[in-house]
Parts: structure tokens; sequence; C-alpha cells
């Protein structure tokens, strides 16, 4: 569950981010190959997140402040840039409420006692 809910907020952050770097509507964002990048390193952790690799398990908590902190930016881009800036207040809360949830879970989780796979 804490891995879920840490890549709910890793999603957020990376859907706020995306949202500064490609101009337009979501659906038109998704046909630039920027869209596509950005979205990489946030499938890669994932991946090994849920698979409770090492690596990934270890950068968890690095990860989420990350995801807060991107989101956090894409919501001062929204505000500086004087735009709907309900969409990024939602990615912010989402990120927020996921990361802090995912971090509470998984203080009292079998992976935070015992570490990650081997």
């Amino acid at each position: 569950m804490a891995a879920g809910l840490a890549v709910v907020a890793g999603l957020a952050a990376t859907v706020s981010v995306t949202a500064c770097l490609v101009p337009g509507p979501h659906g038109a964002a998704r046909a630039q190959p920027l869209y596509w990048l950005s979205m990489l390193p946030l499938v890669w952790w994932a991946n090994g997140l849920v698979r409770f690799e090492p690596r990934a398990v270890r950068c968890w908590r690095a990860a989420l402040a990350l995801a807060c902190l991107g989101a956090g930016a894409g919501l001062a881009a929204a505000l500086w840039r004087v735009e709907d800036w309900t969409l990024p207040a939602l990615g912010f809360a989402v990120t927020l409420a996921s990361a802090g949830a995912s971090l509470a879970v998984h203080r009292d989780s079998l992976v935070a006692r015992e570490g990650p796979a081997r």
C-alpha cells in the first residue's frame, strides 16, 4: 500500500511538472516527446519500487521529497504565469497527501523493518 501511494504521489508530481514544460491541454501535451521523456524516471523508479528493489526502496524518501518539490514548482509556475491554477493546486494537494500517507504507512511496514528484497 505504501508503494502504491508513493507511485500516486510521483505521478501527480510528474503531471504537474510536465504541465509546466509542455504548453497546451493535457491531451495535446501527451503527443509531445518531452512529455514521455519526463515520465521515464517515474516509470523506472515505480517499477523498481513495486518489486521492492534495493535502489528504489533506499531512495523512497528522496523521491517523495523531489515529487513534493516538483509539484510545488508546478503550482508556483502556474501562479507566476497567471493562468488557471486549480489543477496544479489539486496536483500539489494530491502529491502532499499521497506522500505523507505513503511515509506513514511505510514506517510500520515490513519493508521498513526488514529492508528491501535481496
